[in-house]
């Protein structure tokens, strides 16, 4: 996805337009270019990785942390791992969700909204094949790419799915709820 780098002081914060979700950086670290832009400091020297010297906090629970870590680190980065999510069972221990899974065929539409909300419900699912009446939209390329996995060969196929900012994904309901009820066709849509 595309992002948008604003540099200034704390001073003049509350000039700069930030939607949301925003990332602040505040410190000398702020003046670093890691992305290989013209006219600002690098990381590193001549011959060193791109991340040699910079430490990077990773705040994604242990699992889905662990190829960001490794890639931080095959480029030179010490990583600090600082989970601030943990993925943890349901209160009523996965009963409601094994109950879903059961009737997985009744239902016109099912919603994913991350690839441990694909992991949860489809390693529930006996047979793939049961959502071959079910309409499917999945929250971000990740979040796709996990269902298409577990998927496989199955011929069941994505017919929605949102990209973009967290608000431009809360915009996408209406225009979700009118395909549910076939005003639209989205095959996979860009919401």
């Amino acid at each position: 996805p595309a992002q948008r780098v604003e540099r200034t002081t704390l001073e003049h914060l509350a000039d700069v337009g930030l939607g949301s979700p925003s990332v602040i950086v505040v410190g000398p670290v702020a003046g670093l270019d890691l992305t290989g832009g013209r006219g600002a400091r690098r990381a590193g020297g001549a011959g060193e990785a791109t991340l040699s010297g910079v430490s990077v906090v990773v705040t994604r629970p242990k699992g889905p942390a662990d190829a960001l870590s490794g890639a931080l680190r095959a480029a030179g980065a010490r990583v600090v791992a600082f989970p601030v999510v943990e993925i943890a069972d349901p209160a009523d221990g996965g009963a409601a969700l094994a109950a879903a899974a059961r009737r997985i065929g009744d239902y016109r539409w099912i919603a994913f909204t991350s690839a441990n909300a694909v992991d949860r419900l489809m390693a529930l699912v006996r047979d793939v094949r049961a959502l071959g009446g079910v309409r499917l939209a999945a929250v971000g390329d990740g979040t796709a790419a996990a269902l298409s996995a577990r998927l496989g060969e199955a011929g069941v196929h994505l017919q929605a799915l949102a990209r973009g900012e967290v608000a431009s994904i809360l915009d996408a309901p209406p225009r979700l709820a009118a395909s549910m009820t076939g005003e639209m066709q989205f095959d996979p849509p860009v919401c």
